[in-house]
């Protein structure tokens, strides 16, 4: 563990490692976590040679049935080489949906079309 600030906040870092061959270790993940409310900040995922492969920002934090959820979330996707910006109105947690909520009906006039694992017959 670590501690790190910005020029508003203070946190801890946590490295989470695996062990590799001999003495060798690799970072999995870095959590930033906010030292005044304990609410993970950011976070930084590694691939397997040790590069970051995403790095994810949490901020404008909302209270939701007691969580903490961001309102704004901004993921970095350094070897992909793309970002992605998200910004939340609210938070609804298990919302009561209708049935059908999730039941896809084809338009008419679309064809069906069943895929099969190749080198599988029925």
């Amino acid at each position: 563990m670590e501690e790190a600030r910005d020029a508003t906040t203070r946190y801890y870092v946590l490295c989470l490692l695996k062990g590799g061959q001999g003495r060798l270790v690799r970072p999995l993940r870095k959590l930033w976590i906010d030292r005044s409310d304990l609410a993970v900040a950011r976070q930084e995922i590694f691939d397997g040679s040790g590069r970051i492969q995403s790095s994810v920002s949490y901020s404008r934090l909302t209270v939701v049935d007691g969580l903490q959820l961001p309102l704004s979330v901004k993921i970095d996707r350094p070897l992909d080489g793309y970002s992605l910006n998200m910004e939340f109105r609210d938070w609804h947690l298990n919302p009561q949906l209708p049935q059908n909520a999730f039941e896809f009906n084809a338009p008419e006039g679309a064809n069906r079309i069943e895929l099969k694992e190749k080198g599988k017959s029925e």
